[in-house]
């Protein structure tokens, strides 16, 4: 077998740095007299090798061995090295004799992790017969049983093979199945729940209540390796009725709350868009605002304020991340002139034209207007616009549509209707009915260039200095509907077009009785559309952005499989693809729409079970079958040969029978899925 050299890590463990032990790739079957000066045996009662030549067990109780290897223990990798990309794949074969279920036949893995607050731990995945027609696989460690996965009665005097593979601190990939069978009995991931990450240590082979020569063991394997540089993309996401056929069963659509997964120091900047990674890094833009000093204790939108006297500049910043928390090479790459310059902005990247524009909102007599600044490579800016190219509310967002290839700017607009609690809404004089107030909706213009846009009618005269206070026909307007609160008010709306689809973060409003002018923020919800202009609300009842409410002000930036949003001292996120979802509580199906399938092996982002149903663990099920062009199952990629029972990963492998669906590279294909108690957020390839 080809050695893998896995390399040499650094650990710190107070002021010492120690090298991990360097490991190499082995299999052995111990068809051998004697295990040799290469192995020893470590605590319970000794192993022997059988006249079969398999290893055997010596006696009862408990037995772990370790391997040994030229003196040095075989380690399984570090944080460090899953980091960059080492995994670990352990099997071996199990013998399950005639009587072993109905005695409780417990063997497997061990693995003898290190983690420096408590010492070492044990973490044990092992087949367990309870009776005649009840096994399960387990995971063990630290307070006793942490997860498990039922099987039904298997064949005794029959060997089994039992696989784990592990890519990530604590998250464990499990296979078992009749030995030479490519069809899993049972298969899926333990994920580790203790509050430290384990990590390093040694590997083992485990025993529980043997009698002499209960249990034989065969094959034995362990490979640590790197894995060569691959690339993976979307290819499916649900967020609604429209990227599901054929659907059977009660599904819902849902999205998910952001989580504040770190806190950091202020990097000095607003971030306002973010680049796809390249080489493990995003390339962020940002802004600074300089607010005029002579001004800083008056607000732009006091109607009071002498706008034109108002000299405020902004910077644009250029940086780059990676893991969302530190920024590194920070430059100021534009400086404006001085004028009366609000902090909002928005900038989005052209990919056909290879080009950035940035959004500006100036304020005047007559409201903000928003103004192009355009630049070929991110650091070269200039302004494009003198005069303003419309008039609107001052929120906004902007992105670049690949699909209509056409910018989108969803801006907040005001609204005239009657409220039934009065805030600090103005009225429209125009109008002559001084019971209706102004309430914040949002209004989505499209362009081809940054520069004309459609529709191109103006919010006019906000403050109505000239007597001409407009808002916008409601023709232009995304107002709430029947299923909102009769008071809800959309504050502002940060889309941002990802894969094939644009979503929204929308802050909602509504007044308060309790509060007399500005009510509070009431809540933020997920928004998807298919074209960046009419949109679906899977998460009405779900804050996006978690236990906080707040105002995000760029896309997510996408590092290390998170989606991740900066927001002053705070990042939220959440793992990748996860904003929307189709789930089931009961038994459901559902095809995906047809595609062509590419050169790559088919990735699943799912929970089984869904987080918000946690306990049903014996219950969880995702099954999966490939479907051809007339929607009959290619043979061979059955639903019966790909299942997962457990898994709450964005990169589950979809395989039948371990074959994988690369095979049909370039047939028109599409997936039919069965679930039960579990969310699926998107389907990727990797290549």
């Amino acid at each position: 077998m080809k050695k893998v050299t896995l390399l040499s890590s650094l650990c710190l463990l107070g002021a010492t740095l120690c090298p991990a032990d360097l490991q190499t790739s082995f299999k052995d079957d111990f068809n051998r007299e004697a295990l040799g000066t290469d192995y020893a045996l470590a605590r319970g009662a000794p192993y022997c090798i059988t006249n079969s030549q398999y290893l055997a067990t010596g006696g009862a109780g408990q037995n772990h061995m370790v391997l040994n290897k030229d003196g040095a223990q075989r380690t399984l990798p570090t944080a460090e090295e899953y980091a960059v990309g080492y995994s670990l794949t352990a099997s071996i074969d199990l013998f399950i004799p005639a009587n072993g279920q109905a005695s409780v036949a417990t063997a497997g893995l061990v693995l003898n992790e290190q983690v420096w607050q408590s010492g070492t731990v044990n973490r044990i995945l092992r087949f367990r017969g309870h009776s005649a027609t009840h096994c399960t696989l387990q995971l063990l460690g630290g307070a006793g049983i942490q997860e498990s996965a039922a099987m039904g009665p298997l064949a005794t005097n029959t060997w089994h093979t039992l696989k784990v593979t592990s890519k990530k601190p604590g998250v464990y990939a499990y296979a078992f199945s009749r030995q030479g069978s490519r069809k899993p009995i049972v298969s899926g991931a333990f994920i580790q729940k203790g509050a430290d990450v384990l990590t390093g240590g040694h590997l083992g082979i485990y025993t529980e209540n043997a009698a002499a020569g209960a249990y034989l063991f065969d094959n034995f394997s362990v490979e640590v390796k790197k894995a060569e540089p691959m690339t993976s993309r979307d290819l499916l996401l649900f967020s609604g009725p429209l990227d599901i056929t054929s659907a059977w069963g009660k599904l819902r659509f849902g999205t998910m709350p952001l989580q504040q997964v770190a806190t950091c120091e202020n990097p000095g900047f607003m971030p306002v868009f973010s680049m796809p990674p390249s080489e493990g890094a995003c390339v962020v833009y940002g802004s600074v605002f300089h607010e005029d000093e002579d001004l800083k204790s008056k607000k732009l939108t006091d109607s009071g304020t002498d706008m034109a006297r108002t000299k405020s500049t902004f910077d644009v910043v250029r940086a780059t991340t990676r893991d969302g928390v530190r920024f590194e090479n920070v430059e100021t790459v534009f400086t404006s002139e001085p004028a009366n310059w609000s902090f909002h902005c928005a900038i989005a990247y052209n990919s056909k034209a290879k080009e950035f524009l940035l959004l500006r909102l100036l304020a005047d007599s007559s409201g903000f207007g928003y103004y192009a600044f355009s630049s070929p490579d991110g650091k070269s800016w200039a302004q494009q616009s003198k005069e303003p190219l419309f008039y609107d509310g001052d929120a906004m967002s902007l992105f670049w549509n690949a699909k209509s290839e056409r910018y989108a700017c969803v801006s907040k607009t005001l609204q005239p209707v009657p409220k039934r609690i009065l805030d600090h809404g103005g009225v429209t004089p125009g109008l002559g009915d001084n019971s209706l107030r102004d309430r914040r909706v949002l209004s989505i213009r499209t362009s081809r260039d940054g520069l004309r846009w459609e529709p191109s009618d103006s919010m006019e005269d906000v403050w109505n200095r000239n007597k001409r206070k407009k808002s916008l026909p409601t023709e232009f307007m995304t107002m709430p509907d029947a299923d909102d609160p009769p008071d809800l008010e959309f504050y502002s709306g940060n889309a941002f077009w990802h894969h094939d689809r644009s979503y929204m973060m929308v802050l909602n409003y509504a007044a308060s009785p309790l509060v007399k002018g500005h009510g509070p923020q009431m809540d933020t919800e997920w928004w998807a559309g298919r074209d960046g202009l009419r949109w679906e609300r899977p998460g009405r009842d779900v804050n996006a952005t978690g236990a906080e409410i707040t105002r995000i002000t760029h896309n997510p930036m996408i590092l290390n499989g998170m989606f991740l949003l900066h927001y002053g001292n705070h990042v939220l996120g959440m793992k990748q693809n996860r904003i929307s979802f189709v789930g089931a509580r009961a038994n459901a199906e559902f095809s995906t729409l047809p595609f062509t399938m590419p050169r790559g092996d088919l990735l699943l982002n799912a929970a089984v079970p869904s987080p918000e149903r946690a306990f049903a663990t014996q219950q969880a099920y995702v099954r999966v079958a490939v479907l051809d062009e007339k929607g009959a199952v290619v043979p061979g990629f059955e639903a019966e040969q790909c299942l997962i029972k457990s898994g709450d990963e964005i990169d589950l492998p979809l395989l039948w029978d371990e074959r994988s669906a690369r095979e049909l590279a370039g047939r028109t294909v599409s997936l039919r899925f069965y679930l039960r108690s579990a969310n699926i957020y998107a389907v990727t390839i990797q290549e």
